[in-house]
């Protein structure tokens, strides 16, 4: 047994003694009334004191708990009429020898209050539902207080559980991100294209960011963005006067905080699975801050000999960090068409706008 069981435990023996301390006065004062033979009064409140303890602790901790609480109602009133019974024969006994022994067999001598079976059963029912109040009282703390701690662990564990999810999400960030980018190198390689150099450099920049800034948990839009656009140049590079952008982030905070490599694999997608029309793959992008948050927008041109995915590794893990993130402050919509792959999706700002000073700092 811990000290603090034990304390515990001590401090539950002194209340037990303290409430019935209590009771032995009150029962003085209540049987006491117009009689002056205090020590009669003593004497029967000694004898009548038993029956009262043993029907509360009776009642409290074994007919409520075994029958009541478990719903056995049938049996509860069953055994209630029983204790009935049983406390009336204790407290006939306990008056029959106040009779003989304080009043010496003249019932003139006996308090008045003490003669009369509803009196007594009056202290004894105001005791023992005071007890009980009591007690219930305690026990529904106790229940809610487990309730509380069961609650705290399951949020506990379910954090934890998020926290893992979401590590694995970043982790698969890694090798899909290096995957595409590698293809993109090699494809120039085998042209033996004099912009290889740049490329490499734009990578290792993008690579930098993607190992390292995806164990942040924000960086700032205009992060984001810097590193968004060295991945559309190093498309460029690939596609060349293939590609057909427009791009506008005037509208944009850049001191606006989110979550990292949220936007970059919806642009992977449109370079990825995006079609060409007229000899060209058109992209358009538009990044917008506004009160309610941010506002993203990207669409790329499809063909029908090409199928756009919008369900595929990259997309469904941003699909599922969005939940952990940023639970409901977030809206995604993508809109499939004959002509366009559309997805707009809204970062609530309160949600994420929770860092200190410091953290900004170091963004």
């Amino acid at each position: 047994m811990t000290i603090a069981e034990v304390k515990n435990r001590v401090m539950t023996i002194a209340a037990h003694i303290i409430f019935w301390v209590l009771t032995f006065l009150f029962y003085v004062y209540y049987f006491g009334y117009n009689s002056s033979d205090i020590a009669y009064v003593w004497g029967f409140v000694g004898f009548f004191m038993p029956v009262t303890i043993l029907s509360t602790y009776y009642v409290n901790y074994y007919l409520i708990p075994r029958f009541l609480l478990t719903k056995r109602y049938l049996k509860f009133t069953l055994y209630a009429v029983y204790t009935f019974i049983i406390t009336s024969f204790f407290v006939t006994i306990s008056i029959f020898l106040a009779f003989i022994f304080l009043a010496n067999y003249y019932v003139d001598q006996m308090a008045p209050l003490t003669r009369s079976y509803m009196f007594i059963f009056i202290g004894i029912f105001i005791v023992i539902f005071l007890a009980t109040a009591i007690r219930q009282l305690q026990h529904a703390y106790q229940v809610q207080a487990k309730n509380n701690e069961l609650q705290n662990l399951m949020l506990e564990a379910d954090l934890k559980l998020k926290t893992q999810e979401l590590q694995y999400l970043k982790s698969q960030v890694h090798p899909h991100f290096l995957f595409n980018m590698l293809n993109t190198l090699y494809g120039m390689a085998l042209k033996k294209d004099d912009q290889s150099p740049d490329t490499i450099l734009r990578l290792s920049n993008l690579l930098d960011y993607v190992l390292y800034r995806i164990n942040q948990s924000h960086v700032t839009l205009g992060k984001e963005l810097e590193h968004l656009y060295d991945y559309i140049e190093l498309e460029k590079l690939r596609i060349g006067s293939l590609l057909h952008l427009e791009a506008d982030t005037s509208g944009a905070d850049n001191d606006f905080i989110m979550a990292p490599l949220l936007l970059i694999p919806f642009v992977e997608n449109c370079f990825k699975h995006g079609g060409y029309k007229e000899g060209k793959l058109h992209v358009c992008l538009n990044v917008e801050s506004k009160a309610d948050g941010l506002h993203f927008m990207i669409k790329n041109s499809v063909s029908a000999q090409v199928e756009q995915k919008g369900g595929g590794i990259g997309i469904l893990n941003i699909k599922r960090r969005l939940e952990l993130l940023y639970a409901d402050h977030y809206d995604l919509a993508i809109k499939e068409s004959d002509q366009w792959f559309e997805v707009n999706l809204h970062l609530g700002k309160m949600q994420m706008k929770t860092n200190t000073e410091t953290e900004k700092k170091e963004l």
